[in-house]
């Protein structure tokens, strides 16, 4: 598991770092995602590979049993109060679940700020000029030149200019 989840974030990390940075590490963000969502539900798949490896290796492949407390019941508990006797199950809930998940939603986190920052300049992308509407333009350099005000010329959305793009 250790080995799936950091490749994929080796492959995301190593444009984020680069230079000549291309927002197509956005994709990159979006597949990692996938993967980590897809992991939640392949345990046993996981557990049966580790297994596999830990036979080559010659490493014990079971579970630690550990000592299980007694603790008395009272009449008002439920039955989700009980502890996991199973180690493969306590681990899976209390080890492989909130690491997979605190993973998934820090990566869709990153993954929901890159795709505000290409929202936000959407406008200026060619793929996006061609394929839209005159309208849906206009609009979006609108809202370009009144977030960058500063940095943005207000003829950038020209006024009653009509816009030549073959759809």
């Amino acid at each position: 598991m250790e080995y799936e989840v950091l490749e994929s974030l080796n492959i995301v990390s190593k444009p984020l770092q680069s230079e000549t940075v291309d927002l197509y590490a956005h994709e990159l963000l979006g597949n990692a995602l996938l993967k980590l969502i897809e992991m939640h539900d392949r345990f046993g798949e996981l557990v049966s590979e580790a297994s596999n490896i830990c036979k080559c290796w010659g490493i014990s492949q079971s579970f630690r049993k550990s000592k299980v407390r007694k603790v008395e019941k009272h009449f008002d508990e439920l039955c989700e109060d009980e502890r996991l006797q199973d180690q493969e199950s306590s681990f899976r809930i209390t080890v492989f679940y909130p690491k997979v998940d605190t993973l998934r939603i820090q990566l869709d986190n990153r993954f929901q700020v890159m795709k505000d920052v290409l929202d936000t300049y959407q406008v200026i992308k060619l793929e996006f000029l061609v394929n839209a509407s005159e309208k849906v333009v206009h609009d979006k350099a609108v809202d370009f030149v009144r977030r960058f005000s500063n940095d943005a010329s207000p003829t950038f959305p020209p006024q009653g200019v009509s816009i030549c793009v073959n759809n």
